[in-house]
C-alpha cells in the first residue's frame, strides 16, 4: 500500500494514493496532488476532485466515494504512521 500525508489550512491528513474510480495512484509519481488552486485534491488520470479534509469526492467518475484515510501522528515534527 502506497500512502501520502499533506496539510489543509493547517490540518495534516493522509489518504491511501488509490483512485476511488479505478486503482491506479492519484499522481504520476511526481507527488503533485493538489490542483492548480490549491483548495482540492485531484486524480491526475481521470480528473476525479476530492477534499483534502475529508477525502470525499465530489467531482469526476467517483462522485461520492471517499478515499481511504491513514491515521498519522506528529510528534516533535515527526510524522509517523499509526498501526492497529
Amino acid at each position: 500500500m502506497e500512502g501520502f500525508v499533506g496539510r489543509f489550512k493547517g490540518k495534516l491528513f493522509a489518504y491511501e494514493n488509490t483512485c476511488r474510480h479505478i486503482p491506479i495512484s492519484l499522481d504520476y509519481g511526481d507527488n503533485r496532488f493538489f490542483t492548480n488552486q490549491g483548495d482540492a485534491l485531484m486524480c491526475q488520470t481521470h480528473g476525479a476532485v476530492y477534499e483534502p479534509d475529508t477525502g470525499l469526492c465530489t467531482r469526476g467518475p467517483c462522485a461520492g466515494a471517499s478515499l481511504f484515510p491513514l491515521e498519522v501522528v506528529e510528534e516533535d515534527g515527526v510524522l509517523w504512521f499509526k498501526e492497529d
